[in-house]
């Protein structure tokens, strides 16, 4: 089961976002948080898949948070909303792990499922070779997008 975290202080976007995922993915289990302290501590408690997260969360180093998820779990996949497109917040989303950015005005449902597609498609295939070979598969995902958004 596919568990989904938005972590956002705007409770329209995160509904609106849920919504736009289950429209694709029906059967994932989504989750909110409002704050940082939160988002943590449900990354703790619900162990999610992927994290969908603004970077602009009240009251938050978003750099250490990434950091913190990252330290719950590595395969976590931490995809960042920003308002802006600035070059210096994409290193700095991108060296604290972070696999993913997008601009919140600028972005379209339609790419960001087609990211979780390519995600979900790929953490298949990881649980397919776990189960089948009982090793897991030391593989990188094939469509994934560095933070500037060309292909790595």
């Amino acid at each position: 089961m596919v568990r989904v975290l938005i972590v956002d202080s705007n409770t329209a976007f995160c509904q609106a976002l849920g919504k736009i995922l289950h429209s694709r993915f029906p059967s994932i289990i989504i989750k909110e948080a409002y704050d940082s302290a939160t988002g943590l501590e449900k990354t703790k408690t619900f162990l999610p898949n992927l994290v969908f997260m603004d970077l602009h969360l009240p009251k938050n180093d978003i750099l250490e948070l990434i950091s913190k998820i990252k330290n719950v779990n590595t395969e976590i996949i931490v995809i960042i909303f920003a308002d802006y497109d600035l070059p210096e917040y994409k290193t700095a989303i991108h060296q604290s792990g972070a696999d993913y950015y997008f601009q919140k005005d600028s972005w379209t449902g339609e790419e960001l499922l087609a990211l979780v597609q390519s995600i979900l498609t790929k953490q298949d295939e990881v649980a397919i070779h776990k189960t089948t070979t009982g090793k897991k598969a030391n593989c990188k995902l094939n469509t994934r997008k560095d933070i500037y958004g060309t292909a790595a």
